[in-house]
């Protein structure tokens, strides 16, 4: 989102957004995202929605970018009252990082309450379309893991707060609200803890990897350049030398491979077009690479493996179903009650959102869920 005309905008996106095909099926539409995450509220939001809104720590308010222009009138008043969430962070979790406490959604909540009814949405002849993030849970997890008493609290300050969200849209514009509940991503267990011991997770230092892998790929290639440019699991960037072929340099990334899955971390390593014999996993990392952007190898690391530099905490980002699994709700109008027994992927929220809102999506990997839909 960076962006260095206007701070930060979604001009590197290129998906196609369920806000965004809101806004061209529907002109009239109000589109409103907001998150303490810049990167959530932006992408989120997509290219023209109403108002795009996520926290500034300097300012201590909710901001926008020039990108989007100004901010609608409404948010000055419930900036000036955000005072209130800053001195009520709970027990026991500390003023000194408050968006990694209960109060952070709080405060997300009041802006996403102000928005409801300042912008009158859902009592229009045309669909609206608000998009909350609710940052804290991935705070918390991070620094204090899933199973701790400080993410026990904040899931329990989380539930009242979609239940205040729930109940003021309802009474806003009752018999009409359609909503739906899911996450990006879970967390490994901190591997400390007994929760941790039951998964077998071990925290594996990503600076002395990177430098051991660094070292085989000089002993194999005979050279003393640098040869990793960056690594950011799974993504693994090489250097190219500019004079190699394209069939010299898939003979290169295939030997690269070799040395790098001989590592007792490693799993698998995917080249991008090619697929790992006997693999469950080939289809997730193909999805997981866009050319010109992802890496020139993908990493896979075995369960448990926490790749970390600190020495605390947790992170995520494997294939694993500690970190894929997650929550996928829709309810309200229109949504026939059910539970299904079939894998569904999170792929399939926005073109199914999509075909109740009249705003088609262009094909994905998920399917509508007409089941859910009646569509």
């Amino acid at each position: 989102i960076d962006d260095d005309r206007d701070g930060e905008s979604p001009r590197r996106l290129k998906a196609a957004t369920l806000a965004d095909a809101l806004r061209k099926a529907s002109p009239q539409s109000r589109i409103i995202s907001i998150s303490i995450k810049d990167r959530s509220a932006i992408l989120l939001g997509g290219q023209r929605p109403t108002a795009a809104l996520w926290f500034n720590h300097l300012t201590h308010g909710f901001v926008t970018s020039k990108f989007y222009g100004d901010a609608p009138a409404w948010v000055k008043p419930v900036n000036a009252s955000l005072s209130r969430f800053f001195d009520d962070v709970p027990k026991p979790f500390s003023k000194l990082d408050w968006s990694a406490s209960p109060a952070a959604d709080r405060a997300v909540l009041a802006m996403a309450l102000a928005a409801i009814r300042s912008e009158g949405l859902g009592r229009h002849d045309t669909a609206d379309l608000l998009l909350v993030s609710f940052s804290a849970t991935d705070a918390i997890g991070h620094r204090w893991g899933p199973d701790s008493s400080q993410m026990d609290a904040q899931l329990k300050e989380l539930d009242r707060c979609l239940g205040e969200l729930i109940a003021d849209a309802e009474a806003t514009a009752p018999g009409r609200v359609v909503f739906a509940l899911t996450s990006d991503h879970g967390i490994l267990p901190v591997p400390e803890t007994p929760a941790g011991q039951r998964w077998n997770a071990r925290r594996v230092n990503a600076d002395t990897l990177t430098k051991r892998l660094e070292e085989k790929l000089r002993d194999r290639n005979g050279s003393d350049q640098k040869q990793i440019v960056h690594f950011a699991l799974p993504d693994l960037y090489l250097r190219r030398d500019p004079a190699l072929s394209d069939a010299a340099w898939t003979d290169v990334l295939r030997n690269d491979a070799a040395v790098i899955a001989a590592d007792p971390n490693v799993a698998a390593v995917y080249i991008p077009g090619r697929s790992v014999k006997d693999d469950e996993f080939n289809d997730i990392y193909r999805r997981s690479f866009y050319p010109g952007r992802s890496g020139d190898l993908q990493l896979r690391l075995h369960p448990g493996i926490l790749l970390s530099s600190y020495s605390s905490g947790t992170n995520h980002g494997t294939p694993y179903a500690y970190d894929r699994d997650v929550p996928l709700i829709l309810w309200g109008a229109g949504i026939h009650p059910l539970r299904s027994t079939e894998p569904v992927s999170v792929e399939s929220l926005a073109p199914s959102l999509a075909a109740i809102l009249g705003a088609p999506l262009p094909p994905t990997e998920g399917r509508i869920l007409t089941e859910a839909i009646g569509r």
